[in-house]
């Protein structure tokens, strides 16, 4: 996803408190109608606050609140990750293992490459799949989501992924250049799923989200979390569909979860990253450490085990971060681990850009620095 252009941001260090950094960010983009409703969490010495923007939908009679939820689309690939960490950590998988040692003996593979993709290829965007299956059927749902904001991974599940696998073939990267696969991340949620037998959902929840108090972070809403979740709307796309326009929200087969079918809301989405700066008092402090070290890379950004970078030069600093967009909403996640500082901010419209995350990070970098 793209984020702001880094050579354009500025070096604010003039303002008294973090809010009023905040405000001169986020104020402009609801004053110039850009966005609905957004909210902003931030984390410093070993605390976070809250601050919210206008309206949970875009009637303007429902005021955006800090505990509300929203979809987190790719935010939700680092806390799939994260899982394959602690499993690994307790001796339930290897890194190592392969598609073809876990998936059904079933499958015959035209490629050797594709049955031989590790769970560390899978993670790390190395396993040569590309963002999606390339067919007529993809490109038709592509152009049809244009005009209607409809999922484009509806026709993806078990069944067609098994076969999909069985007949593509793939150029496996030696060079640690990544390529970005959504399929790729669904394929790893789904052999979690197989190794441990049970559902995402229930993993998550006993090895991160219960240890981490995480109460509004799932894939099924239920009745009190559905009422606390926002409308979301169109931002800068669906490219032929009416801005604030409300958008359904896009449901996953089991397959596709783990690429972006997660909801949560700020505090919840907080606690994850401070477990991520070794913060939250809890053993995963020591196992999310692993995910820091920097592995592949995509034009000139890198990947992590769950994260992308980003060095600023003119700051010396790097940024972890990832960026999530769908159907109607937009979610940042990202972190500076030398001052263990860390931000949230979710969007009720879809927005390519990020305006908001990247540069109150710097602004909090220089605060700690001067």
């Amino acid at each position: 996803m793209i984020v702001t252009n880094f050579n354009e941001l500025d070096r604010i260090t003039s303002y008294n408190t973090l809010k009023d950094s905040i405000d001169k960010l986020a104020k402009p983009l609801i004053d110039k109608k850009e966005n609905i409703g957004i909210v902003v969490s931030v984390y410093k010495d070993k605390k976070y606050a809250t601050y919210t923007y206008g309206y949970k939908n875009n009637f303007n009679i429902n005021p955006m609140q800090k505990d509300t939820i929203f979809a987190l689309g790719s935010a939700t690939k680092p806390m799939i990750i994260s899982l394959m960490l602690v499993l690994e950590e307790k001796g339930y998988l290897s890194l190592d293992e392969t598609i073809g040692d876990i998936l059904p003996s079933t499958i015959n593979y035209k490629d050797d490459n594709v049955k031989n993709i590790t769970l560390l290829e899978l993670a790390t965007h190395l396993s040569g799949l590309p963002r999606e299956p390339l067919t007529l059927e993809s490109l038709s749902l592509a152009v049809k989501y244009q005009f209607t904001g409809d999922n484009i991974y509806t026709y993806i599940n078990k069944d067609y992924m098994y076969d999909y696998l069985s007949d593509i073939t793939v150029n496996k990267r030696v060079d640690n250049e990544a390529i970005y696969s959504n399929i790729g991340m669904g394929l790893l949620g789904h052999i979690i799923t197989l190794k441990m037998n049970k559902s995402l959902e229930e993993l998550l929840v006993e090895y991160i989200f219960e240890p981490l108090n995480m109460k509004n972070t799932t894939f099924y809403l239920n009745k009190k979390q559905t009422e606390m979740l926002s409308e979301g709307h169109v931002g800068d796309f669906p490219i032929f569909m009416r801005k604030h326009k409300p958008l359904e929200n896009w449901n996953f087969s089991i397959f596709m979860q783990a690429t972006g079918g997660l909801y949560s809301n700020a505090e919840d989405l907080i606690k994850y990253l401070q477990a991520n700066l070794g913060e939250s008092n809890t053993r995963l402090d020591d196992i999310f450490k692993k995910a820091h070290k920097i592995m592949t890379k995509d034009s000139d950004l890198y990947y992590t085990l769950g994260w992308q970078v980003q060095y600023i030069p003119q700051y010396d600093t790097n940024i972890y971060y990832k960026y999530g967009v769908i159907a109607g909403f937009s979610c940042y996640i990202g972190m500076e681990l030398n001052n263990k500082i860390a931000i949230v901010v979710l969007k009720n419209n879809f927005n390519w850009e990020d305006r908001i995350g990247h540069q109150m990070l710097l602004n909090m970098t220089l605060l700690d620095n001067n």
